[in-house]
């Protein structure tokens, strides 16, 4: 049995060292120049990290889509840090290995997505557990990848609330029997629970009740959405004004898949602004490219303390060098 130890990278960051960027750093940016740190009492950060899968980097209006109006997402790129040269693996879970644990994903053991080879590797420490240390409420809504039994599940890894479906997406093998999108059954904290509604409102929905029970408390909500990965499934309110414009029956489904998913960021920043939240959250978004990916896609993400923007991807740079 290898220990959380025995697998770290040979320069490891400690905890304090984690605490330090992520609390520490941020609050004393957040500081006036020139002020000492140990004037102003620190609260640590919460988080939200919304990942889509297979979702190019055209495949908004503000990148230069001429089918698709995001409205909602183009106003968080408009007003956001942007890492446009920062570029991800070029598969589902490779990605989400990467981005968990701060490594290259070859070296924990993650460099496909079946037979095995999507498997984070037992003793490799993520970002939720690094969160959950630091006494963070962590949680997972949507698409793992990274290992469906114990003890690779989500809840093995850090994160205390678990909503997820099985495999690489819905209604794959490991997934639950008969899933397809809509009304599904998912498991949640390891155990079957039914569900009514479309998969990515499901994701959005529940995060959202994460976040409002525990406002009063640092978290880290994780919320990697398993669309606009095939197979393309939507309603037919979403699909239908692309079938208008002439497109096909799957680049319409596609396009409808990311119509829904702006859909729920604005409802989910809207939550955050009802629940105060707004000056007190880091809101990332993030995307692996679908293949072949004509360029690396692009991070939209803004740190808002204080009555102050920051930059994520300094905040990222030192907690996880």
């Amino acid at each position: 049995m290898h220990s959380r130890s025995a697998s770290r990278n040979p320069h490891p960051i400690s905890r304090r060292a984690f605490l330090s960027a992520a609390g520490v750093g941020l609050g004393t940016l957040s500081l006036p120049r020139g002020a000492r740190a140990l004037d102003t009492p620190l609260k640590p950060p919460n988080i939200l990290l919304i990942m889509t899968d297979d979702q190019g980097y055209g495949d908004l209006s503000c990148l230069g889509s001429p089918h698709i109006e995001t409205p909602h997402l183009d106003a968080l790129h408009a007003e956001s840090t942007r890492l446009s040269n920062f570029h991800v693996s070029p598969t589902c879970a490779p990605t989400r290995a990467a981005l968990l644990t701060g490594r290259y994903n070859n070296r924990v053991g993650v460099w496909h997505t079946i037979m095995g080879r999507s498997i984070l590797r037992r003793g490799e420490v993520t970002m939720a557990d690094y969160f959950s240390d630091a006494g963070y409420k962590t949680g997972i809504f949507g698409k793992w990848h990274l290992g469906d039994n114990y003890p690779y599940r989500p809840q093995e890894r850090g994160f205390q609330e678990c909503l997820v479906h099985g495999g690489g997406g819905v209604g794959q093998a490991p997934d639950f029997w008969g899933n397809d999108y809509f009304d599904d059954t998912y498991l949640h904290n390891g155990a079957p629970k039914p569900f009514k509604g479309y998969c990515t409102d499901v994701w959005f929905e529940n995060a959202a009740r994460f976040i409002e029970a525990h406002r009063d408390k640092p978290f880290f909500c994780y919320l990697p959405t398993n669309a606009p990965h095939s197979p393309y499934r939507v309603a037919p309110e979403y699909s239908q004004p692309f079938k208008d414009k002439g497109l096909s029956d799957d680049q319409a489904n596609f396009h409808g898949m990311v119509q829904n998913i702006d859909d729920n960021v604005g409802r989910m920043l809207k939550r955050l602004n009802e629940l105060n939240l707004t000056e007190k959250i880091g809101v990332g978004k993030a995307g692996h490219p679908a293949s072949p990916p004509s360029e690396p896609y692009v991070r939209f993400s803004r740190i808002r303390l204080s009555g102050r923007w920051f930059h994520l991807n300094d905040f990222l740079a030192s907690a996880w060098s």
